[in-house]
């Protein structure tokens, strides 16, 4: 395997908080150039938890389903002092309350309820700094099944395999990947490819009616590598602080579309996709509780096609390079990072008109970063996003008090959110806007609102 990986290397201590200084303010941060993995775990386990051994787990463990809290051991595994109502660890693939120890047939069932990093851990700080390079990233890809009104999903991956290894197969693993799904009668095709020191992608959707396309849309760019850090403290088995930043981040972003009205069918229905595939990143954590930072990607299409004779048209372009993250002390969170540089504007025509009022939206989340115990729901979430619309008003024709309106936008914003149960903080929920920048255009630069004022 390429990737330099160093696992439970300890930070220096005034390098880690360097660095969470840099990110929450001054000062910019570069993608990073190799991928390198550190983390150092200076915690103590709570006294009544089991700790499962990490090579007879990794031996003997037959399957492992955290999401329904059930494991399975081949016969005659020792399950160490596994007591009903106590904390357990099983190195690797998870963690929770001893529900109960079964034999079924040739196998040991360990089944778990859900519990909280606080029932296991006691005190101490969990760090972790990683730096992903596509360059030299072992590439792996992860359909996400059963996402709401997602049907139809068909995965080709590409021939050229840049030399990675499949670990469980021993088979070579494309790098470029194409899917193909359906949602609300949208056809999409997501091609992703990391290439060049970057994650290229391009996501194109089509609806079709009366044997006819009548809408597309599309987006296109690229993003750099990155920069995860966190830092998690406790103290008597609560958390007492968190901090999580993705740093580093430089991307380029193209949104395009064309629509229009026929007489037979309007377009109006607001579709919002969760691209069923994801990009997991495993990252080791304390006592050998795994948990996972997905990359995903998301988007939505806001139409407002109904008015005769309605259409539009629209592309966009943006670059940028930026800081995301946030912190959360005792019970009260703040958000850091910074929009270090941008640039948006239109990059072809952006027209929409209609004998009514009329408009065409479509925004894309990317990338979105979801951090969670693996194979459990995420407990956080850091997404960059880019909403791109084109609206229009024909005024008043007949008072002429309010004037014909051609107006479009562009808004880059960062969004954090997150909700901390299984850390341990309770019911602590909450989402924040990191940053943002907008643009607004109006035809022959001239201002203008779309209600007249």
């Amino acid at each position: 395997m390429r990737r330099p990986y160093r696992l439970g290397l300890p930070l220096l201590v005034v390098a880690l908080l360097g660095l969470l200084a840099a990110c929450g303010g001054g000062g910019d941060t570069e993608a990073p150039a190799v991928t390198g993995l550190e983390t150092n775990f200076d915690v103590t386990p709570r006294e009544n938890v089991t700790m499962l051994d990490e090579d007879t787990v990794e031996d003997r463990i037959v399957s492992a389903d955290p999401a329904a809290g059930e494991y399975r051991f081949e016969s005659g595994t020792d399950l160490g002092d596994a007591t009903v109502g106590q904390p357990i660890v099983i190195p690797g693939k998870g963690f929770g309350i001893v529900r109960e120890v079964v034999e079924d047939g040739d196998q040991v069932v360990l089944r778990v309820d859900e519990a909280t990093l606080g029932d296991v851990i006691q005190d101490g700080t969990a760090e972790w700094q990683y730096d992903v390079s596509w360059s030299d990233f072992d590439v792996t890809y992860e359909e996400l099944a059963a996402l709401p009104g997602v049907t139809s999903v068909e995965i080709v991956r590409g021939t050229d395999t840049g030399g990675f290894q499949d670990i469980a197969y021993q088979t070579p693993t494309p790098r470029k990947i194409t899917i193909k799904f359906t949602r609300s009668n949208w056809e999409f095709v997501l091609e992703i490819e990391p290439k060049d020191g970057k994650l290229n992608y391009k996501i194109t959707g089509s609806l079709r009616a009366a044997n006819q396309t009548v809408a597309s849309v599309s987006g296109v760019g690229w993003v750099s590598g990155f920069s995860y850090s966190s830092l998690l403290e406790y103290s008597d088995g609560t958390p007492s602080s968190m901090t999580t930043e993705i740093n580093g981040i430089q991307g380029e972003m193209e949104i395009k579309w064309a629509a229009f009205r026929t007489p037979n069918v309007a377009i109006s229905q607001i579709v919002r996709v969760n691209v069923p595939l994801a990009m997991p990143i495993p990252i080791p954590g304390p006592f050998g509780i795994p948990f996972v930072l997905q990359l995903k990607m998301a988007g939505r299409i806001v139409p407002e096609l109904t008015a005769d004779q309605s259409s539009s048209g629209g592309s966009w372009k943006v670059t940028y390079s930026s800081d995301q993250g946030f912190n959360v002390e005792e019970s009260a969170g703040s958000a850091t990072g910074s929009l270090k540089s941008e640039n948006i504007d239109t990059s072809g025509e952006t027209v929409t008109a209609g004998y009514g009022p009329a408009g065409f939206g479509v925004g894309l989340e990317f990338p979105r970063f979801e951090l969670g115990v693996a194979g459990l729901q995420p407990f956080a979430f850091i997404t960059v996003d880019m909403y791109s619309t084109s609206l229009w008003t024909p005024g008043t024709t007949l008072t002429s008090d309010i004037p014909p309106c051609q107006y479009g936008y562009t808004k880059l914003s960062a969004v954090a959110g997150y909700q901390l149960q299984i850390l341990g903080w309770g019911g602590l929920t909450d989402q924040y806007t990191l940053w943002e920048k907008q643009l607004n255009k109006y035809l022959d630069g001239k201002e203008c609102t779309l209600t007249g004022d």
